[in-house]
């Protein structure tokens, strides 16, 4: 009897096994329709269903601003349209399809074709025209000003019957009006299936081109001579610019006046032709002056290189040329002696007495054709005379306490003269210089013990340099064991060498009993009660009488100090 029931369970099973894989998954198709508007609109999700009774078909949609996931339920076979309201371009992607042999939280069906179709919303554009006050105009012409703003696809100005356009599609785009008038002109902004539009009125009448005489100066010149460029009688609005050649290079000058000049330094023979000339809202006049320019051979002066001499002598070493066609002569300067002044290689001195660490001068040599005097040239030369620097001391040497820093003040630096601090340290540690250029600069990061530092003084190289040593030495706290605060000036403060050095410190006195006489924190810092020192004026304001006293000195970073002091006021 159990192995007929047992038979019966197994066929039941297996009965159910069968019934199962009987079944077909149901499935889902998916397209868009109506995907795409301006601003906002609603789109058609269209799904193409199979399945078994009621069907659910979940869903996700994502945009800028929102991402979450939806289902579409009480479903049947067969097409269904589902409507979706936008205002921002949405992703829409199926993400599972059930029915009742299928049902949520199971597998799911089959999604047939693409999963993820996309909503796109247009932004409208903006268009806009500046104001009449912004249009450049020229003769019968206008040069508009649009925007199309940020979000856009297509830009353009609209045909406008009178006239036409260079180029309808830029911003900037040129209309020439047949007549005079009024002329409403349209610029339209698409951005997919939004669209925008501007229009403005212009008044375009005949605006007159600039004009200006033209005329150069002198016309023949010896080499290295200039001339100029005149321009007369400007009409037009200011500012104008000028546009020629040179025969190899463009050249663009601005006037702002009825009248101007141009500055021509020609190198050899030149041939100027003018352009254009240009007024300030882009309205040009072109021209058709050429002026030829002569330029005569002149001698070239050659003065020699720079000297510099740690001396009050100097010899030059300028350069003639050709003695049989050219002659030559330095020009005399205040305060310098010549041996010849006519000679390339000529001796130049200045006084021993009251020289400057550096005279410097310019000196000129001038050279000309001997038989055309106007043809002429000239060159210049630097020459320096350089004093040796003396009476070179870097200060005495110095103690101070717990202190990490102190203003240097050095000697025998003269102005113009160079100086340098060099600091003696094998420590990576070491001091530093705040500018280690200055006689009276500071020093910081000063250590413990000896602080060797160094200053040299030179001339240039020219000049043999100078130095000498001074030693900074740092100790610890200077412990004081007494002070006469009597009024002669000497010796009235009671102070702790380095006090000020160390943060929340506290001094504490007290006399021989033990009776707390005084006491403050911070003591000898610069904005304390106490920042001098102590003037035996004990807490109560009273003057404390003379005797011997002990301290008690805390604070950060050190061992506590204790010792005693003694006032005497007596002289």
């Amino acid at each position: 009897m159990k192995k007929i029931l047992l038979i019966f369970i197994l066929l039941l099973a297996l009965s159910k096994v069968s019934d199962s894989y009987g079944q077909n998954k149901p499935t889902v198709s998916f397209k868009l329709l109506n995907d795409r508007h301006c601003e906002t609109g609603t789109a058609k999700m269209q799904l193409t269903l199979t399945g078994h009774g009621v069907l659910e078909v979940g869903y996700r949609m994502k945009s800028d601003v929102q991402d979450y996931t939806s289902h579409a339920n009480n479903l049947f076979g067969d097409v269904v349209e589902i409507p979706v309201e936008v205002s921002e371009t949405t992703i829409i992607t199926i993400s599972a399809v059930y029915d009742e042999n299928y049902p949520s939280g199971g597998d799911g069906g089959d999604i047939i074709g693409n999963a993820t179709d996309t909503i796109i919303i247009d932004k409208t554009p903006t268009a806009s025209i500046s104001d009449p006050i912004d249009i450049k105009t020229c003769r019968r012409s206008i040069t508009l000003d649009a925007d199309p703003g940020t979000v856009y696809t297509k830009a353009y100005w609209e045909e406008t019957a009178g006239g036409s356009f260079n180029d309808r599609n830029l911003r900037h785009a040129t209309y020439t009006a047949d007549t005079d008038g009024d002329y409403t002109l349209s610029y339209t902004v698409e951005n997919g299936t939004c669209v925008s539009s501007a229009a403005k009125t212009f008044t375009i009448a005949y605006q007159n081109p600039p004009h200006a005489a033209i005329s150069v100066a002198d016309l023949t010149l010896c080499e290295g001579q200039s001339t100029t460029l005149n321009l007369n009688s400007i009409t037009g609005r200011l500012p104008l610019t000028l546009n020629y050649s040179d025969g190899t290079n463009t050249i663009a000058h601005p006037f702002n006046a009825d009248h101007g000049t141009i500055l021509l330094s020609p190198a050899a023979s030149t041939s100027y032709k003018m352009l254009s000339l240009v007024d300030r809202d882009g309205c040009d006049q072109p021209l058709s002056d050429e002026f030829e320019v002569h330029v005569d051979l002149v001698p070239t002066a050659n003065a020699g290189i720079e000297i510099n001499e740690c001396d009050t002598l100097i010899t030059l070493n300028a350069q003639i040329g050709n003695a049989s066609l050219f002659t030559g002569k330095w020009m005399p300067v205040p305060g310098l002696n010549f041996d010849d002044a006519t000679l390339p290689n000529a001796n130049v001195w200045i006084p021993k007495h009251g020289q400057l660490p550096k005279q410097a001068y310019t000196l000129d040599w001038s050279v000309w054709n001997t038989d055309n005097p106007t043809c002429k040239d000239e060159a210049g030369v630097d020459i320096q005379f350089l004093k040796q620097p003396e009476n070179v001391s870097a200060g005495n040497d110095t103690t101070l306490y717990l202190e990490e820093e102190m203003l240097l003040s050095a000697a025998g630096y003269e102005e113009s003269m160079e100086g340098h601090w060099t600091v003696i340290s094998d420590s990576n540690e070491k001091p530093q210089m705040e500018d280690e250029s200055r006689f009276d600069t500071k020093v910081t990061n000063l250590r413990m013990g000896n602080n060797p530092l160094v200053w040299s003084v030179s001339n240039t190289e020219r000049c043999i340099s100078l130095s000498d040593t001074i030693n900074i030495k740092v100790s610890g706290l200077m412990n004081p064991t007494g002070f006469s605060p009597n009024g002669d000036g000497i010796n009235e403060l009671f102070k702790i060498g380095g006090a000020k050095q160390v943060n929340n410190n506290k001094l504490i006195i007290f006399d021989i009993t033990g009776k707390l006489i005084f006491s403050t924190e911070n003591f000898c810092h610069p904005h304390s009660e106490t920042p001098h020192g102590w003037n035996a004026i004990g807490s109560n304001g009273s003057a404390v009488k003379d005797g011997t006293y002990y301290y008690v000195f805390t604070g950060d970073n050190i061992e506590a100090v204790k010792n005693y002091v003694i006032i005497k006021r007596s002289r």
